[in-house]
């Protein structure tokens, strides 16, 4: 994912962790990149439980990782509502009848 594919910072309100919003597009693009690193891997080096499906990959993008809530919900953020010291999920960014704002803002 490069910095200029956030759209910028989202809140889940379901459990208040804050992630990075990205277009669908761009979540489609990582989770094929993903799919083809998966099939260079032994299966004995593959971590998933789940299956690595193009499905199953997407599903990560689509909800946020800490209670499951869509990523649908998901607020506008700030970056005071984020810790400092984190590695943000890339979840697909809700439509929002506000312009998002820019990242690191």
């Amino acid at each position: 994912m490069k910095t200029d594919e956030i759209i910028g910072l989202f809140q889940c309100p379901g459990c208040g962790r804050v992630c990075v919003g990205i277009s669908q597009i761009a979540a489609e693009r990582d989770v094929v990149n993903c799919a083809n690193f998966i099939e260079t891997l032994l299966p004995s080096e593959r971590l998933s439980r789940s299956g690595d499906t193009l499905e199953s990959l997407m599903l990560r993008y689509m909800a946020c990782g800490g209670c499951g809530t869509p990523s649908s919900a998901f607020l506008l953020a700030k970056n005071a509502d984020m810790s400092k010291k984190i590695t943000l999920q890339p979840v697909i960014a809700p439509s929002l009848p506000v312009a998002s704002q820019t990242f690191g803002s």
